[in-house]
């Protein structure tokens, strides 16, 4: 039986936006003012053909997460050195962080004498469970060392490195095991020069970067997905759930049976210890890859006189995936051989390519469209550029002061600009790879064939007045800005299917007007 926590006790309200007419976005209405009284329910029964109305009581409910302790401590210092009249600079630093994270005390479970309820008595304590050192090998060490250099006033060259480490929230890999904290290597080198008597200032860097264990939201998607063939933990009907199969095929077998002999039996046939499976239960959970990326950055600023200003950057983000760590596939590796022969203890039948079904899939279906498609995906990406990071953007901005064309009381104070940015292409998926040949379906996707979203540009437009009042001693500005103005509202496609049509849009509004009024006491 579910506790009053599953989803078989939560209400998913849906909202559709838009229509089949120009692709224009019709906003969503607002959800329920309370959680608390007496709802109709609107549903579609497909048996009957029927819409059909029932009214729903809803109630608050406990459903949280339990309190959490962490711990930082750094020590650090700096040096800094100027020779040669400051034309040279030098950096170094140290830090060192112990990063220590406690979870609170469990909820007591519901049980018959709480209508279903936790009981919360105890979460306010941190009794349970000890201190979790996530990188106790090396306690977080970050170096860093930099010079600037200035061979004439007007020249500035740059060169950084750093070994660093960051503190991050606690999270453990497939196998339960606490994750490190990131680490990551980082240098850039560049120049600036400042020419006209500081009117025209140019600066440009290049820089690498190379992240570890860091882990993407896409690989740590894949994780939950394997932990969930296990057990989910909210007896969620969308996962396949192997330990919720068992206890309802135990059930079936003996409705008497308790839950402490259902567990005894179902660990024996899933392989695993129950603590091992309750180790997982919510917690966030990721793996140890590693990305890299390079890129330029190219910034000009002009200002032909003291009312005209312009600026004007160019940056470049290249960014590739890393290499996965092999948690991931041991796991798959070491779970397939029971995904795939464990039985109903009740008819026999197969957890596998049974009867059993998630929505209209088997696991064994749910695991290749799933977990083993994406999984091979990202084993196909490793090393190559992330082709969804747009790498190229460019932007222009420029303000131009009317009391440069004019004394006229009124105008003088009026200052009018804007600005145009562009972004460079991006992909949202990809295609579908060739068809089994045995049965003809697609089940993995084609990693040199992108889904390419367009390049993009977007203007803004300006115009501020600055006023003056009580013989200037109170200043305001006002400022009327226009952003995005060629923009009348659309969907913007964001993921594909296999064969290249939309499934997920988000929604790019039309262009906003902002009036502010900034007062200087």
């Amino acid at each position: 039986p579910a506790s009053r926590n599953s989803s078989s006790y939560r209400a998913y309200p849906r909202y559709y936006i838009g229509d089949a007419k120009n692709q224009n976005v019709d906003y969503a209405p607002q959800r329920l003012t309370s959680t608390n009284g007496t709802y109709t329910l609107r549903y579609y029964n497909a048996v009957t053909g029927q819409w059909i109305n029932e009214s729903v009581d809803f109630s608050e409910y406990y459903y949280a997460n339990r309190l959490n302790r962490r711990l930082l401590t750094t020590v650090g210092g700096t040096w800094q050195g100027f020779f040669l009249n400051g034309r040279i600079i030098p950096t170094l630093g140290e830090r060192q962080d112990n990063n220590r994270t406690r979870d609170g005390n469990n909820a007591i479970a519901p049980t018959v004498a709480t209508n279903g309820f936790y009981d919360l008595s105890r979460m306010n304590g941190f009794g349970d469970t000890d201190w979790v050192q996530q990188r106790p090998e090396q306690k977080g060490l970050t170096r860093t060392a930099g010079i600037v250099v200035k061979p004439f006033k007007w020249i500035s060259l740059t060169y950084n490195q750093s070994n660093a480490f960051s503190p991050g929230s606690l999270a453990y890999n497939v196998f339960g095991v606490p994750l490190s904290d990131p680490r990551g290597k980082t240098k850039d080198y560049g120049f600036y020069f400042s020419l006209f008597n500081n009117r025209l200032n140019i600066s440009a860097k290049q820089y690498e970067t190379q992240d570890i264990g860091r882990g993407t939201s896409e690989v740590n998607t894949i994780v939950q997905r394997a932990i969930r063939l296990d057990n989910d933990g909210n007896s969620s009907t969308g996962d396949p759930d192997l330990y919720q199969f068992l206890n309802s095929e135990f059930r079936k077998l003996d409705p008497n049976i308790t839950q402490t002999q259902i567990d005894t039996q179902a660990f024996v046939l899933m392989g695993v210890d129950a603590a091992y499976i309750r180790s997982h239960l919510n917690k966030t959970h990721g793996d140890d890859s590693d990305a890299f990326s390079r890129g330029k950055e190219i910034e000009i600023t002009f200002n032909p006189t003291t009312y005209w200003t312009m600026k004007a950057t160019l940056t470049q983000a290249k960014s590739f995936n890393g290499i996965l760590s092999p948690n991931l596939q041991n796991y798959i590796d070491s779970r397939l051989p029971i995904w795939t022969t464990v039985k109903s203890p009740f008819d026999g039948s197969s957890f596998w390519n049974g009867t059993y079904k998630v929505g209209n899939l088997t696991p064994n279906q749910w695991y290749l469209q799933n977990l083993l498609a994406p999984l091979k995906l990202s084993v196909a990406l490793q090393g190559k550029a992330r082709t969804q990071t747009r790498q190229w953007h460019a932007n222009f901005v420029t303000n131009y002061k009317l009391a440069g064309l004019t004394e006229n009381r009124w105008l003088k104070y009026l200052d009018v600009g804007g600005g145009v940015r562009w972004e460079d292409k991006g992909s949202i998926g990809f295609y579908g790879a060739a068809p089994d040949a045995s049965d003809g379906i697609v089940r993995s996707y084609d990693p040199n064939r992108p889904v390419w979203d367009k390049s993009r540009y977007y203007v803004d437009l300006m115009a501020g007045y600055n006023l003056r009042f009580y013989d200037g001693k109170i200043r305001a500005r006002v400022q009327f800005n226009v952003k995005n103005v060629l923009e009348d509202g659309r969907l913007q496609p964001i993921a594909v299917n296999p064969d290249g049509s939309p499934w997920a849009f988000r929604i790019v509004d039309p262009r906003q007007f902002v009036l502010s009024v900034k007062f200087d006491l």
